[in-house]
């Protein structure tokens, strides 16, 4: 049996007759008693009682129609969903946490205003992970950074693996401090006087905190050292020693809740020479609107290169 058969069966009830029915379906009469004809004999049942009067539903055509209906309705949901339907579109970023925190939920969230049928999840990696996450395809954009004499080998690594890479951000390294500092009295800060403070900085090993400890020579008895960068921030912006200091990109600081609440103070060290580039890396795919992705973070480090982190 054929949809249209039952929507025969409709124009038929509602005409009366199987020669109006027959011309609101465009149909000649001889045809659509045909399909009629047909469909009893396959159901051996008669659903209309055929007359000069016109058409009369039988006891049994009037519950074969309900059923009819309730069938007509459903294939006609189907043909809406099929109109209607969008596949929705996933995409799994891997960010360092200075970025994932306040940078990147600021792109997302732009770039889901005008793309509702993308999910986007995000999640923190170390800085080390992110091409290893992109080639293996665990993830579809990185976000992380190296140090600016770390270009040639993630060029290499990244042309070895068919990744694209692209910095989107120069940066230095500062120091975080409380309302409590005496560096904040200072017109300048240099290294030379951090040595009798108490360095704090983040435990992964892409960062060499040994070369800040050693530059600065600052001893051991006065290096911290957690996994967490907000443990950290909370640890100096709750604590009334002065002398605690973190060891941050400044970029940290971008929309900052312990930034702007003045409970942790950026303070830039004169004679820093410690560059970070930022960058992003994917490869290249087919995938939807992956490009419009891309060009949303990159415009939120376009707009903190124009005014600034703070």
């Amino acid at each position: 049996m054929r949809i249209e058969v039952l929507e025969y069966l409709l124009a038929i009830e509602e005409a009366g007759s199987l020669s109006k029915a027959a011309e609101r379906l465009y149909m000649t009469h001889s045809a659509l008693s045909t399909a009629l004809t047909q469909l009893e004999n396959e159901i051996g049942e008669k659903i209309f009682i055929r007359s000069h009067q016109g058409a009369k539903m039988t006891e049994f055509g009037q519950a074969y129609l309900t059923l009819a209906k309730q069938i007509l309705m459903t294939y006609q949901k189907m043909l809406d969903l099929k109109c209607n339907y969008h596949p929705v579109i996933q995409y799994n970023i891997a960010s360092i946490a200075t970025l994932s925190n306040n940078i990147l939920l600021k792109a997302i969230s732009q770039f889901q205003q005008e793309h509702h049928d993308v999910v986007i999840s995000s999640y923190e990696v170390e800085p080390h992970e992110v091409l290893e996450r992109i080639q293996n395809y665990n993830c579809d954009i990185g976000l992380s950074f190296i140090e600016s004499d770390e270009v040639e080998r993630i060029t290499y690594l990244a042309n070895k693996n068919d990744i694209i890479w692209e910095p989107v951000y120069k940066d230095f390294m500062c120091l975080y401090v409380n309302q409590y500092s005496s560096l904040l009295k200072k017109n300048k800060v240099c290294h030379s006087d951090l040595s009798k403070l108490t360095a704090v900085s983040i435990n992964h090993r892409q960062f060499d905190k040994k070369k800040f400890y050693y530059i600065n020579n600052i001893d051991e008895r006065f290096q911290l050292s957690f996994s967490n960068q907000e443990v950290i921030k909370k640890l100096i912006a709750e604590s009334h020693d002065g002398n605690i200091v973190a060891y941050f990109p400044k970029l940290l600081a971008y929309d900052d809740f312990y930034i702007k609440s003045g409970k942790l103070l950026p303070v830039d060290i004169e004679d820093e020479t410690h560059e970070i580039i930022y960058y992003l890396a994917y490869k290249e795919k087919k995938k939807p609107y992956l490009k419009d992705l891309l060009e949303y973070i990159k415009n939120v480090f376009r707009m903190i290169s124009e005014n600034g982190v703070e």
